[in-house]
């Protein structure tokens, strides 16, 4: 896990370094133009306080996280989010000498809503963990699929581990610990698992509670967030009903934990069970319920956040030496890498949900010939 956050460090090193060398644009630049029915999302953010946990990091206070709500709603808004906070664009610019403002420009295709009111009834809730060290606004372009499929996203940023999280009431928490020795992702894992179940049992106080189907809870993440979405569903009388890990190891005793659930494990042609990933062994093994393991060619580990979008937007594939970018970013094209990463995760959910028939779940397809699956 920690050789992972040290390629994704050194993609935004390089991204920002890029950045630099150019003019910084003005012009708002949007993420791509998700693919689902629903052509207009809404989103909000809010402060979850967690009163039973303090908070080891500020001594004195209680535990909190943020979460950001991306859902379909009926008609376009006045206006859009944007791709972060300042504060935490400025914190990003900053840790790599690059001005403020580099970033700004990213805009998301998301209308900010203080009266949330998503379209329809029973949207099913899908909770997202981030990769270690990152902020919640480096998936957006995955929130907003989702949302345009139907969804209610909730992202989550957790304190003291992403590099920043800003507040809505103003304060911000920095990273505590960026070793990424074992020691570290092992508190940080039981951590983010107790956020998760503290969101999920939260959900029926977010404003849009009445718009969603509580009795049908997914959770989702990347890295260490897949992972903490095999713990959030562990133990007795989990509120989550089937998760997926995207690309991330399998910490301490949940290797050999059965979650009791529908779970898909998504790796690349480099990292998986039958090459060198010993914890999704141990992991498939102890399952009773269903579980299967998928591969995405063209990918690495990067690829499943907005890295690889970012770097389109802002034109910069062509100041990458040879090799580099795909090195970092895998060779699939962006759109395709959103497309596979939108249709497996839809489908898994659609069916393990919703109803749906999962007919991406039951063996290869003409349609993903890039996807493999892993006995």
């Amino acid at each position: 896990m920690a050789s992972y956050h040290r390629h994704l460090t050194h993609f935004l090193v390089l991204l920002l370094f890029f950045t630099f060398s150019l003019s910084t644009p003005t012009k708002q630049i949007h993420l791509p133009t998700p693919f689902g029915p629903h052509k207009n999302i809404g989103t909000f953010t809010h402060t979850l306080t967690d009163h039973s946990r303090p908070e080891k990091y500020a001594p004195g206070t209680s535990r909190r996280v943020v979460v950001q709500a991306f859902y379909p709603i009926s008609r376009p808004g006045k206006q859009y989010a944007p791709y972060s906070t300042k504060l935490t664009l400025n914190v990003i610019e900053a840790s790599y000498g690059v001005p403020n403002g580099t970033l700004s420009p990213l805009t998301t295709n998301s209308f900010i809503q203080l009266h949330p009111k998503p379209k329809g009834k029973n949207l099913v809730p899908l909770i997202f963990s981030t990769g270690f060290g990152l902020p919640r606004a480096f998936y957006t372009t995955m929130y907003e699929e989702l949302a345009s499929q139907g969804y209610l996203v909730v992202a989550i940023d957790h304190p003291y581990d992403a590099l920043v999280v800003e507040f809505p009431e103003g304060d911000a928490a920095y990273m505590a610990n960026s070793s990424g020795d074992l020691d570290t992702v092992l508190e940080f894992l039981d951590t983010r698992v107790a956020d998760a179940k503290f969101v999920v049992k939260q959900l029926t106080k977010l404003p849009c509670a009445s718009s969603l189907d509580l009795d049908n809870i997914g959770m989702f993440g990347h890295s260490l967030g897949g992972a903490t979405s095999a713990g959030a569903m562990a133990g007795k009388n989990s509120l989550v009903k089937a998760g997926i890990n995207l690309d991330g190891s399998i910490f301490g005793p949940l290797n050999n934990t059965d979650v009791k659930g529908p779970f898909l494990l998504v790796g690349t042609t480099d990292h998986n069970s039958a090459r060198n990933e010993t914890s999704w062994k141990s992991f498939k093994k102890a399952q009773n319920g269903w579980v299967k393991e998928v591969t995405f060619k063209g990918f690495t580990h990067a690829t499943f956040s907005d890295m690889a979008t970012d770097v389109e937007l802002l034109g910069l594939e062509r100041l990458f030496p040879p090799g580099d970018l795909e090195k970092e970013l895998g060779s699939v094209k962006p759109k395709r890498g959103r497309q596979l990463v939108a249709a497996y995760v839809d489908d898994f959910f659609g069916w393990a949900l919703k109803g749906g028939k999962g007919n991406l779940l039951k063996g290869p397809s003409k349609q993903y010939p890039e996807v493999k699956f892993v006995v």
